[in-house]
């Protein structure tokens, strides 16, 4: 296991300036929502806590944009294109450098772990030792 992670609902600080501040989940509906759109056609609802401390469960949001690829809903965010819900680790640099703001934070539901495998045999090899120390920096900083 290299990481834990947490579903973040983020957009561009000017974006929330335009279209409202996000007070409750029930409020984006009044906002564009940048949605992934699985392999499978299908698209990922996203995860909310239903309250404070509460459950995570899904909230359906009606989807402006969808797109297949994570790092395309932080740009189109940092664009100020609307709303994006993605992976902590996706919007950490952007968060950091008030590029992008978190909304609903006390919302914010636990993501999928991020995990190295590997066969007892490859995991020897130098590449994949070579990677698995890098990988483990990437996940640690933050």
């Amino acid at each position: 296991k290299l990481a834990d992670t947490r579903w973040v609902t983020v957009a561009s600080p000017g974006y929330l300036a335009r279209r409202g501040e996000i007070a409750r989940p029930e409020g984006l509906s009044e906002h564009r929502c940048l949605c992934f759109v699985m392999p499978n056609g299908k698209r990922r609802a996203w995860t909310l806590l239903d309250a404070p401390g509460g459950a995570p469960s899904p909230v359906e949001v009606s989807p402006a944009v969808t797109v297949d690829q994570g790092e395309h809903l932080v740009r189109m965010a940092l664009a100020g294109l609307g709303v994006a819900q993605v992976l902590d680790f996706m919007a950490r640099e952007a968060l950091a450098r008030g590029e992008l703001v978190e909304v609903l934070s006390t919302r914010a539901a636990t993501g999928p772990a991020v995990r190295l495998v590997s066969t007892r045999e490859r995991a020897r090899s130098a590449n994949v030792r070579a990677f698995a120390a890098w990988a483990r920096d990437v996940f640690s900083t933050g």
